[in-house]
């Protein structure tokens, strides 16, 4: 990253996460290595997610200390100086103190996520300090709580789609797809019986009190006739019916979960929910409460900066059926697709209207270069996915290349990128002109 005017530009990296749900290189594929991902193990191949940020549990390594008074990574530099790392939000966006609000991630997903919801702010608060009290420790496998902030979040979709569960589906829809799945098994006799309960309390279904007490079922999990539901779902997604245009989607996702996680009581959950195909250059918002799980594609991710997962099922990991009960919303989620905004200046924005995060896209063609101003009053990390940007603000100034990321602190006033490039900008939230 060469310097020609200001200060060098302020580089990040860090190492992966290396979760069992991981991709097979994709990540390296996206980024090589160098740049944003330090790859310590060429032999590893499994890359899950590229945290960039300041969260406690991976903070972005500062690749030239001396840049920031020798502080060796993100959080380290805002804990030592937050005015000269986020101006004026040092006080915080909530009056917290100083912190970095967001977390930008590199997601690569090979199986599934777990089915998981993030709590409110207010509930993470509460249940951060209620299991402090208790004394468990926040390394417990069995807590739930590892800080106490929200976890709202967004996911831009790189490969062609992410696909994803999220949030509960209209009742209607719900009832009918259960209804055809059980029509199919009575006519083939085999699996018929075992879908029966399952199949009556959806055709209940009304209201928030009826999902809940349905969702409660599935994951307490100590009727002898889920585990027979669950075999008759496998059955159906197998079938030739099940690959109908309106239903494929469903059965798809069925079949992984029987591939990775068989026997979960997760598979009869995603039978309630909306079943998305991110298209490319596209996104869903993750509100608080809201049940979901991503499939299976590459993507970034940008939420609250906070690790505060409360899991509901195609995990070994604990699961605390009461809490994730307290912390969903049982309504139904119509679009989870977040509209992109499309600016004056051509590049999109990705903003859900809360003051924690939003991300900025900026496209240039290949064939031209071409100039974009990027407002340099709150503390932004810019990734470069391909190509190159000359990037000059009034304390900084040097190329971003493709695979790299830069901290841009408040106080570069107007920063300019200058190039033919594809970069991704995660800030606090806050509208931009356009």
């Amino acid at each position: 990253m060469g310097r020609t005017g200001g200060a060098p530009l302020i580089e990040l990296a860090n190492t992966p996460m290396r979760y069992a749900w991981g991709g097979h290189g994709q990540i390296r594929d996206l980024l090589g290595t160098g740049g944003a991902l330090i790859e310590s193990d060429e032999n590893q191949p499994l890359e899950a997610e590229l945290w960039l940020g300041a969260h406690a549990t991976g903070p972005s390594h500062v690749v030239m200390p001396e840049l920031v008074d020798g502080a060796a990574n993100l959080a380290a530099w805002i804990d030592a100086d937050p005015v000269a790392a986020l101006g004026g939000l040092s006080a915080g966006i909530r009056g917290e103190g100083p912190r970095l609000p967001y977390l930008m991630k590199v997601l690569s997903a090979r199986e599934p996520l777990s089915l998981q919801a993030h709590p409110t702010l207010e509930q993470a608060r509460a249940g951060f300090d209620r299991e402090n009290a208790a004394g468990i420790a926040l390394d417990d496998p069995n807590r739930n709580y590892k800080d106490p902030w929200h976890k709202p979040e967004l996911i831009l979709a790189l490969t062609p789609t992410i696909e994803a569960v999220c949030g509960f589906r209209d009742f209607a829809d719900v009832r009918n797809l259960v209804a055809g799945i059980a029509g199919f098994l009575a006519a083939g006799g085999s699996e018929a019986t075992g879908f029966s309960a399952f199949a009556d309390r959806v055709a209940g279904l009304e209201g928030a009190d009826g999902l809940r007490d349905l969702v409660a079922w599935i994951l307490r999990n100590d009727d002898p006739s889920i585990s027979a539901a669950v075999r008759a779902v496998y059955a159906w997604a197998h079938s030739e019916q099940a690959a109908a245009q309106e239903t494929a989607k469903q059965a798809r996702n069925a079949r992984r979960l029987e591939e990775f996680f068989p026997g979960d009581p997760g598979v009869l959950l995603i039978l309630l929910l909306n079943h998305v195909s991110i298209p490319r250059g596209q996104a869903v918002f993750i509100k608080a409460g809201m049940l979901h799980a991503y499939v299976e594609g590459l993507g970034i991710e940008i939420m609250a900066s906070s690790d505060n997962v409360l899991r509901g099922g195609i995990t070994p990991k604990h699961i605390d059926v009461d809490e994730l009960l307290r912390t969903l919303v049982f309504a139904p989620e119509p679009d989870p697709i977040l509209p992109v905004r499309e600016l004056s200046d051509g590049s999109q924005l990705l903003a859900p209207g809360m003051p924690d995060f939003q991300l900025r896209r900026i496209t240039t063609e290949e064939a031209a270069t071409r100039t974009v101003e990027v407002g340099g009053a709150m503390p932004t990390i810019a990734l470069c996915l391909s190509g190159s940007a000359r990037v000059a603000g009034g304390l900084t100034e040097g190329e971003l290349a493709a695979g790299h990321a830069v901290y841009l602190r408040p106080g570069e006033g107007t920063v300019t990128l200058q190039g033919s490039f594809d970069v991704v900008l995660a800030s606090p939230g806050q509208v931009v002109g356009g």
